[in-house]
């Protein structure tokens, strides 16, 4: 039995402890202690062999320069405890940017999967979209970049703009100033202050003015501290909204 916000309640039994398999059974599953038949279990296998067999395209370019974009700014690398592969996960509650990362994966050669996750944990009150792809290769590639070598791999406008583009539509939005509601705002929020920096760094590449502030106390759930990285001036603002072209996050028209 679970509370309002999912967590097991103490003293009670899971319903599904003593699953066994390669998968546990989901919500919809009536058998307590449910074993996949053997025929299943090795076609299952051999399913995830053959994607975690997938050679993706790694030749930087502005596509791979987005998907990092995206991972560093709300992504993650999951090393699946029941197949030991490596999973890149991203969840969102825009379609568009969904559809977008999707159709990314798809271009680098990898076998993406996309489902509609309800609310769960209490951390949203709206459905979000999962988007997942298994590649131990991506993902071996992925956790060997440090902040230095993705500095190097941006070396033209093209590549820049694209991670920008990618981080901005994973953390970024464009709102209202608070003391004046008439004029708007670019912020992106983040809790790894040296990955800040690398992006400030590369933004000023293109002549984009961003102030760094915080750290400030963490916000709903995680205990990190976060800092806000913004463009106040309108003039600004609007550059960069037509530079980047974001998928998303607009505010209430575009510019």
């Amino acid at each position: 039995m679970r509370d309002k916000k999912g967590r097991f309640l103490k003293g009670i039994i899971p319903w599904n402890k003593g699953t066994n398999g390669l998968c546990k059974p989901n919500k919809t599953s009536f058998k307590k202690g449910h074993k996949f038949s053997k025929k299943i279990e090795e076609k299952r296998k051999e399913t995830i062999f053959n994607r975690l067999s997938i050679k993706p395209n790694l030749k930087f370019n502005e596509n791979l320069a987005y998907i990092l974009g995206i991972i560093k700014g709300d992504g993650c690398i999951n090393i699946n405890k029941y197949t030991k592969g490596h999973i890149v996960i991203v969840h969102t509650i825009d379609k568009s940017l969904a559809n977008n990362f999707y159709d990314s994966l798809k271009k680098l050669n990898l076998n993406p999967y996309m489902c509609l996750v309800p609310p769960r944990n209490g951390i949203s009150k709206k459905n979000q979209y999962r988007i997942q792809a298994v590649s131990k290769k991506f993902c071996l590639w992925y956790n060997s970049l440090s902040l230095n070598k993705i500095k190097k791999l941006l070396d033209n406008r093209k590549k820049i703009i694209a991670f920008l583009k990618g981080f901005y539509e994973a953390e970024g939005c464009l709102c209202k100033q608070i003391k004046n509601k008439k004029r708007l705002r670019i912020t992106l929020t983040h809790t790894d202050i040296k990955l800040l920096k690398l992006t400030k760094n590369l933004a000023n590449k293109l002549n984009f003015n961003f102030i760094l502030n915080g750290p400030y106390d963490p916000s709903g759930f995680g205990k990190k501290l976060r800092y806000n990285f913004t463009i106040n001036k309108q003039e600004e603002v609007k550059r960069f909204i037509n530079v980047i072209k974001p998928c998303i996050k607009y505010g209430e028209k575009r510019i």
